[in-house]
């Protein structure tokens, strides 16, 4: 493990810069809109700049997840796995 003493507002520069690697995203998202467009809710931070540099981009679709109006969103060409809950909440 590494420790990289930063803050957070740093991180994003780090992730694209490469200094902090990312190979495979797991990101919870709202489920697609109209336009095939998932939010990521109130995860804004630092999922623009990890779905940038991600060989692997996996979501995770959060019905529950609220849908903030923000350029940070992905469209569902761009996943490469995406998981749903099943129908009725059980698993």
């Amino acid at each position: 493990a590494d420790y990289t003493p930063a803050f957070l507002s740093e991180i994003p520069a780090l992730i694209r810069s490469g200094r902090l690697p990312i190979d495979v995203a797991l990101i919870a998202v709202t489920p697609p809109d109209e336009q095939g467009y998932c939010s990521f809710g109130t995860h804004v931070d630092l999922a623009p700049a990890v779905l940038e540099v991600a060989e692997l981009v996996i979501v995770e679709v959060n019905p529950r997840m609220p849908r903030v109006p923000s350029p940070a969103r992905i469209h569902v060409d761009d996943i490469d796995a995406m998981v749903v809950p099943l129908a009725g909440g059980s698993r």
